[in-house]
């Protein structure tokens, strides 16, 4: 069994064993540490292990009031909602909020959502800020000129990473911030791979969700192509600030 698996199996006896697992950058650092892998790799497989269908943690006994769980058909209704833009529904930005799900889950598809429950699934999974933020950086500090930016400017500081649950046929890009009053932005597809015109099209989204903000946008570098096109797209908004971390 090589280490990667080792690693695997250990996460997957935590969950098992119901004690509490936070995938924190101090839990990456220490499972990296004692498989030989990267806090990246960690984290990854943190994230695969919990955002699968057959995930153990999911069969874990609840403690409290038991969370209503989504039928298969309530989960397929839901993503089709989600590979719709949200301005086919009234929405201004085409970009999915948690509130505007929570809304849209009810009022259109009758599936009642509570905030709760969407954001400690959302924890489960990894996607929070600080997360995102470890897994794009590596453990390396904000770009000072994306601090000095925020501060100057007051602007706002997004995340933007990709999301790959191949089982489900579909990708997304989730772009997080610090922000309380809009934490969360996302926007999903059913597709295999996330070419450089849907970033293209999510970041002129952020744009339109804060039409009166500087945004400062980190993601992780992918291809030259891509880094010339983005460059193109940020030249034509003086609100937009592209950090693409290699």
């Amino acid at each position: 069994m090589d280490e990667y698996e080792k690693a695997r199996q250990e996460l997957i006896r935590l969950e098992h064993s119901g004690e509490e697992v936070i995938d924190t950058p101090a839990l990456c650092r220490e499972l990296s540490r004692r498989f030989g892998l990267t806090s990246a790799n960690v984290f990854e497989l943190l994230l695969e292990i919990r955002t699968s269908p057959r995930s153990s943690f999911r069969e874990k006994r609840p403690v409290g009031r038991p969370r209503k769980k989504l039928s298969e058909d309530e989960v397929s209704s839901l993503l089709e909602l989600l590979c719709c833009p949200a301005s086919d529904y009234g929405y201004h930005s085409p970009l999915w909020t948690p509130q505007r799900v929570i809304k849209a889950s009810e009022g259109e598809l009758g599936i009642p959502l509570k905030k709760d429950t969407v954001w400690a699934n959302l924890r489960r999974w990894g996607v929070t800020f600080e997360h995102q933020l470890h897994r794009c950086l590596g453990g390396r500090g904000i770009p000072a000129e994306c601090s000095e930016l925020v501060k100057k400017k007051r602007g706002l500081l997004y995340v933007v990473a990709e999301l790959h649950p191949t089982e489900l046929g579909i990708v997304a890009l989730v772009g997080l911030t610090p922000s309380k009053k809009t934490p969360l932005a996302c926007a999903v597809w059913q597709r295999h791979r996330i070419m450089t015109d849907l970033v293209k099209y999510f970041l002129r989204g952020l744009l339109t969700l804060h039409p009166e903000r500087h945004l400062a946008v980190l993601m992780k570098q992918k291809s030259a192509y891509r880094t010339e096109k983005l460059k193109q797209l940020e030249s034509h908004h003086r609100r937009l600030h592209l950090f693409e971390i290699d």
